[in-house]
């Protein structure tokens, strides 16, 4: 694929599968969606169960 083409179809990280309905819901202004996801945001390393959030960075 080429272009923007490579970025439209949905990964394991991004397919919102049964939740698409509460995403469908979410404001579409940039600042909004800021407001709702500072601080709730995880990296999926970091919400691994097999290594908690303090041994990945303990200056958190």
């Amino acid at each position: 694929m080429e272009g923007v083409d490579r970025w439209i179809p949905y990964s394991a990280m991004t397919n919102p599968g049964r939740h698409a309905s509460a995403i469908a819901v979410l404001p579409t202004e940039v600042g909004a969606l800021i407001q709702i996801i500072q601080g709730v945001l995880v990296d999926a390393l970091a919400a691994s169960p097999d290594q908690p959030l303090v041994e990945i960075a303990p200056d958190w």
